[in-house]
């Protein structure tokens, strides 16, 4: 440790926050899923995880709370919590994590973007086209995946219209 109070460390630029509120509201399904007996809901993790800078400039979680509201449905976990809930709070938390990665880095930024793009190449651009031969291999499966994507991974809402 450098010695410093934690408001130090923040000036500094030692102490960073994940907020993954986004995942607020989600739908999550049941377990088990499709079996005979009595389904539960699956919970999803809405943390917040304070990190922190060490002096050997390694990024290490000093805390982590699972809920957006702070009281005694979710307590805030730390290191001095004892081995085991440590490590089941970093586990919830990571999980959190990489649902927020699937679904905005990966599902959003990637496949979701880029579909326009792979229209407007295939629509727009003739095959001679320098662009279209540049692009065309990046973006050749694009429109088949995203489609299949919705079909099967994106949760289906239907709406009915009382006349």
């Amino acid at each position: 440790t450098r010695g410093l109070t934690l408001e130090e460390e923040i000036m500094q630029g030692n102490i960073y926050l994940i907020n993954h509120d986004i995942l607020e509201g989600v739908p999550t399904g049941n377990y088990p899923c499709g079996g005979a007996g009595e389904e539960m809901k699956l919970d999803l993790a809405v943390p917040l995880c304070l990190l922190y800078i060490g002096a050997d400039d390694r990024l290490r979680p000093i805390a982590i709370q699972l809920g957006q509201e702070p009281g005694p449905k979710f307590p805030i976990w730390t290191p001095n919590d004892g081995e085991y809930a440590w490590l089941l709070a970093k586990i919830w938390f990571r999980n959190a994590d990489y649902q927020v990665h699937q679904m905005v880095s990966h599902l959003a930024y990637t496949h979701l973007l880029i579909e326009p793009f792979a229209v407007a190449t295939f629509r727009c651009l003739p095959p001679q086209h320098p662009i279209h031969k540049l692009l065309r291999e990046h973006l050749q499966f694009v429109i088949a995946i995203n489609t299949i994507g919705r079909a099967r991974l994106i949760t289906k809402v239907e709406y009915t219209i009382d006349s």
